[in-house]
């Protein structure tokens, strides 16, 4: 193989390999043969190494993504097993008044004040748009990264 450019009489194209480093294997394996597919069509020579090679290297992308997947679902049953697992040692401690006050209030204080809200920015829409758009901009700085700022305090302790 020459390395002579695709538009060369005769020539065969090689890729380029200046500047590119493999990362875990070719790192563009599937697109040269891709190319080498295309180039052999376009110039009406046998296509049966290339598609045989652009076969194989995609059999084995996929079989490496399914390992890949099945690992990661391993990985995410094992935390969602443990997650439960701790939640359900914690819930199963609590005071049944503890209970009932979680319940109470997520079952209704909460749907209520989500009521509340609703109508307040309804009504203040309906007066003054600039204001509740003041309201909402506000309360999407300082109030949704709240929990969080509250749950970093609570670890430094």
């Amino acid at each position: 193989m020459s390395s002579k450019g695709p538009c060369a009489p005769g020539g065969h194209r090689t890729p380029p390999t200046s500047g590119l480093k493999p990362v875990g294997g070719s790192l563009l394996a599937l697109p040269w043969t891709i190319s080498a597919v295309v180039t052999a069509l376009v110039r009406r020579e046998p296509v049966a190494g290339a598609l045989t090679a652009l076969t194989c290297l995609t059999l084995a992308a996929s079989a490496a993504q399914a390992g890949c997947a099945w690992m990661q679902a391993r990985a995410g049953e094992g935390v969602a097993r443990g997650l439960r697992a701790r939640v359900a040692h914690h819930t199963l401690r609590l005071p049944l008044a503890d209970v009932r006050a979680a319940l109470e209030s997520g079952l209704v204080h909460v749907p209520a004040a989500a009521f509340g809200v609703l109508a307040v920015l309804t009504a203040m829409t309906c007066l003054d748009p600039q204001l509740a758009l003041v309201t909402v901009g506000t309360f999407l700085l300082v109030d949704v990264p709240a929990p969080g700022r509250s749950l970093r305090t609570r670890r430094a302790r």
